[in-house]
């Protein structure tokens, strides 16, 4: 059984057999690597494309944060403004101390 897989096998890898199977394999080589190659630029587009729509969306996701969080800034600064002036209004104006008197008299 061996001995004739072994002239089966001799009989077709013979000179003439390889001359036309040479040619068949490299075309078919030749036609794997570009599909392989185009295969590749696709999912590397795709993924640029993936990683681009996740960023923008992060990037608009930041910029609704930062324009509440500085809305939420300007009312704090609103609400300190009107602390401080009715705290000014509820406070009697003090009377400068004698030292100081003392000084812009001088």
């Amino acid at each position: 059984m061996n001995m004739m897989n072994t002239n089966f096998t001799g009989q077709l890898l013979t000179a003439p057999v390889l001359d036309q199977l040479a040619p068949m394999v490299v075309s078919i080589g030749f036609f794997a690597v570009i599909i392989v190659m185009a295969l590749l630029r696709h999912q590397r587009k795709m993924a640029e494309l993936m990683h681009s729509q996740i960023d923008n969306q992060a990037n608009s996701n930041i910029e609704l944060r930062l324009a509440s969080l500085e809305s939420q800034v300007a009312d704090l600064r609103t609400l300190l403004h009107r602390e401080i002036i009715q705290q000014d209004s509820l406070t009697p104006p003090r009377m400068p101390s004698e030292a100081l008197q003392n000084r812009l008299g001088q």
